[in-house]
């Protein structure tokens, strides 16, 4: 039976972290809001960067900050150790995977922590035993599930132990840790279905490379999400050789990432000490002008891209000195102007992972628009499943879905005869047919980047946000439908010019 109280409770749970982040910025930036004028003052306040008002509202940066900074030995030792390691003991690589990494996560988050990811471990291992795809699935389902149903509460026992923070990178950690698992035991299951012995013994999945996998340091925490298979044959290929020129490339994508972070920082300190504070206030989209809310809506989206281009691009520098390729970051996101784009390359990691798991197994391989449609309503209840039914989440996978079954809608109907006889009398030159593109892909573009907002503040400001956008006219959204038309040409420049450095590569 549910238990009605610790349903609630989990409910209410981000509420009540979203007012004491608040609450926090209030007392530690001194805003005052002065409710007759409308006046949004703040007054700056000494603390680690003199006289800067400071943004602790973004709870995600704030969380990966506090890793970084108070394990940064630990991830700058790992790709170490790990190559001497491969070096004098190949076979014992992911057993050091694994104890590094448990020893990281006892020091950092807490041995309970470390005990319960093993114990995470141990649940996917024993299932993948049992040979069955379906348990798996629905292990990881029960894993995932189970907040809403335990009575017991995690963050009343590691609050006063371990503080906020250790208790964030853990639950951050924990759900990485479904899927990794979910990962990991489809594969070594399916693996032992295609071998098709005939030999029905239990088979055990190799234990340490599975577990290796699961809490592989660079990624433990960080991300991005990799399926096991790809790991496995990442981690077993021949590592770079240590020359000096492969140690100072390595040493400049380590540096690259530093810069992200000081970038995160700076725009943190300096620009958006306010902005991820509003996300919360419903209010202030009433009271901004337009060019304001586009500011905003932008700043939003761009403060975004720049978190991950750190959470996913440090991970895979240090990786990638043990010859390890996980998924890319994403490209420049003005340039993604197709929402099937943009869910493609933004996070290519949970991409790929939901492709394999969870798009293909519905699609079955008969690629009709029916089964396209519904294997992305799939996909996308499976994200917002991900994301624990979170309401600006949910309307952030509708619009999402609703963008790619457009565009699949939009396929089937230019291969109608009337829609192919009006295309080859008025757009047969390419120019026609770019600025076609164009013009039906800027309302396309608008929606991709509406849905975005959606994952990016609570849902009361979303609606705001949008309503003003979608409803300004001719201003906003004219202007904004201009922008969006010349993005659309800018992406089909891009897109040319890559296959043509493409084409120049492969070709002798």
């Amino acid at each position: 039976m549910v238990n009605k109280s610790a349903l609630e409770s989990y409910r209410t749970f981000k509420l009540e972290i979203a007012k004491e982040r608040i609450n926090d910025n209030i007392r530690g930036s001194s805003l005052l809001f002065e409710a007759r004028t409308g006046v949004l003052r703040t007054k700056t306040y000494r603390a680690k960067y003199e006289g800067v008002d400071t943004d602790i509202t973004n709870w995600e940066w704030e969380t990966t900050k506090w890793v970084v900074v108070a394990a940064w030995k630990w991830y700058l030792l790992h790709p170490v150790l790990a190559r001497l390691t491969a070096y004098a003991a190949p076979s014992l690589v992911p057993v050091f995977y694994a104890v590094y990494s448990s020893l990281f996560v006892a020091f950092t988050f807490g041995w309970e922590v470390a005990l319960l990811f093993l114990a995470q471990h141990a649940a996917f291992y024993l299932t993948a035993s049992l040979g069955s795809t379906a348990l798996c699935y629905v292990v990881a389902l029960v894993i995932h599930c189970q907040k809403f149903f335990i009575p017991f509460d995690p963050f009343n026992y590691m609050y006063p132990r371990y503080g906020l923070m250790a208790y964030r990178s853990a639950f951050v950690t924990f759900h990485w840790n479904i899927l990794r698992g979910l990962s990991f035991s489809v594969d070594c299951v399916q693996s032992e279905q295609g071998k098709n012995t005939g030999d029905h013994r239990r088979r055990w999945p190799p234990y340490w490379k599975t577990l290796g996998y699961m809490l592989y340091m660079p990624m433990v925490y960080l991300g991005p999400p990799q399926k096991y298979n790809d790991f496995t044959a990442q981690s077993e290929k021949p590592k770079p050789s240590c020359t000096p020129r492969e140690i100072a490339i390595a040493m400049a994508r380590i540096l690259r990432s530093g810069g992200h972070f000081l970038l995160m920082e700076i725009m943190a300190h300096f620009f958006y000490s306010i902005v991820t504070a509003m996300a919360e206030w419903d209010f202030m989209g009433e009271r901004l002008d337009y060019a304001s809310l586009l500011g905003y809506a932008l700043s939003l989206e761009f403060n975004y891209y720049v978190c991950y281009l750190f959470n996913y691009g440090f991970p895979a520098a240090l990786a990638k000195i043990e010859g390890i390729e996980i998924p890319a970051t994403a490209p420049c996101i003005a340039r993604l102007h197709r929402c099937s784009q943009f869910w493609r390359y933004f996070d290519r990691g949970m991409h790929l992972f939901i492709r394999r798991y969870v798009y293909e197994p519905v699609l079955g391989g008969q690629r009709t628009a029916l089964r396209l449609v519904l294997s992305t309503a799939v996909a996308f209840t499976f994200t917002s499943t991900w994301h624990s039914f979170y309401s600006h989440n949910l309307v952030w996978c509708a619009l999402s879905a609703l963008g790619i079954c457009l565009e699949v809608i939009t396929i089937e109907i230019r291969k109608w005869t009337p829609v192919k006889t009006f295309e080859g009398r008025y757009l047969a030159s390419p120019e026609r047919m770019r600025m076609a593109k164009c013009l039906l892909g800027s309302p396309h573009f608008l929606l991709t980047m509406c849905a975005c907002i959606f994952h990016l503040a609570e849902t009361d400001v979303c609606f705001v946000i949008v309503r003003r956008i979608i409803t300004g006219f001719p201003f906003p959204l004219v202007p904004v439908l201009v922008a969006v038309y010349s993005g659309c040409h800018v992406a089909l420049d891009v897109a040319e010019w890559e296959a043509s450095a493409k084409q120049k590569r492969a070709s002798p």
